[in-house]
């Protein structure tokens, strides 16, 4: 059994509250040691927020919308 998995399985013990405050704990120590904690990926809705406001350009050319690509593509054959 490696350290992290130590760590994780007296983590499952501990209350909601404190189990917190180690996260934040090991957060702290990745800042005071340079490494930058890992953040939660964005909700699926936010993530699709993005890519539509991506611009995307074919050819030089800017599209109105990702569908645009497939479509210029699919004609193009």
């Amino acid at each position: 059994m490696n350290l992290a998995h130590e760590i994780y399985k007296r983590s499952q013990e501990l209350p909601e509250h404190a189990a917190r405050e180690v996260l934040d704990f090991v957060d702290f120590l990745g800042k005071r040691y340079g490494k930058q904690p890992i953040s939660e990926p964005p909700a699926p809705e936010e993530a699709l927020r993005k890519l539509d406001e991506l611009s995307i350009h074919w050819e030089g050319k800017p599209l109105e919308s990702r569908d645009g690509l497939y479509d210029n593509t699919r004609d193009s054959q």
